[in-house]
């Protein structure tokens, strides 16, 4: 006889990935599939965060949140199979492909498309206040990613990126001028050449792309 348990969305909540994986599982083995269902939509949305990321990667910024919805309800109203938190990240970021791919289908809601931030490294009239992050990555991106990406940088690339990062990423967001006359006056003994504005928005670009990487690397990580 089975021990299981139902518990409220609170309850819920509370899991990590893994025992949310395995009380869906379990619920759905034994018929109980209001409850499997609302386990699933409870990790979905744990994920939402990294499924914005996604979507905001290729479509276009006004288009990002009805994407990602699309994703959410694919999501909920499918079947989950798989054992871990990897594979529950591989197979969400399926949906989002899928989904990306059906907008793009859809040309009749189409806008202009909207250039890829490497397109135009350090053109700060495209990317808003000079050195700042463009938009996709200012969505939530767990804080030991951020640190993975900080500690493979030089003393010098990690100290432009603190000080002309993106707020939402826990940087100051100074503009690329004033990140570049600190770096000259801190580090001199560090550098070279002069530190200018073109190199701050070079280094965070890069740093941006390497974000990216790592987040698609961590896709089947845990959800919030």
């Amino acid at each position: 006889m089975s021990d299981f348990r139902p518990l409220s969305e609170t309850e819920l909540a509370a899991l990590s990935p893994e025992r949310l994986i395995a009380y869906h599982h379990e619920a759905r083995r034994l018929g109980r599939h209001d409850e499997a269902r609302t386990a699933l939509a409870i990790l979905v949305w744990g994920f939402r965060d990294r499924v914005r990321f996604w979507v905001s990667r290729k479509v276009p910024a006004h288009e990002v949140e009805d994407v990602t919805n699309e994703v959410i309800e694919s999501a909920i109203r499918s079947s989950f199979d798989r054992a871990t938190p990897g594979q529950f990240g591989a197979w969400l970021k399926t949906i989002a492909q899928r989904r990306v791919a059906d907008y793009h289908a859809a040309g009749s809601r189409r806008p202009d498309q909207v250039p890829l931030p490497e397109e135009h490294e350090g053109e700060e009239e495209i990317w808003g206040v000079g050195g700042r992050i463009p938009d996709p990555t200012q969505e939530v991106v767990e804080r030991s990613i951020v640190e993975q990406a900080l500690g493979e940088l030089s003393e010098v690339h990690r100290r432009v990126v603190e000080l002309a990062g993106a707020q939402d990423l826990g940087f100051e967001q100074r503009t690329g001028k004033e990140t570049a006359r600190q770096v000259n006056d801190q580090l001199s003994d560090e550098i070279d050449d002069p530190m200018t504005e073109a190199n701050v928005h070079q280094i965070l670009s890069r740093f941006r792309k390497r974000l990216a990487e790592l987040l698609d690397d961590d896709g089947g990580g845990g959800g919030g």
